[in-house]
């Protein structure tokens, strides 16, 4: 039988994903290939 995971709390998980990622760069794109990404700052309109 395999052994049980060691169980962590919230706080350490988090730590631990944090510790084990890096930001992506931002990138330009077109508005029409932009569907289901996220902004990299605010976008304003002189309108």
């Amino acid at each position: 039988m395999a052994p049980v995971a060691e169980l962590i709390g919230i706080a350490e998980a988090r730590r631990r994903v944090l510790a084990a990622v890096r930001p992506l760069g931002d990138e330009r794109v077109p508005l029409d290939a932009a569907l289901g990404r996220v902004l990299a700052e605010e976008v304003r309109s002189r309108v």
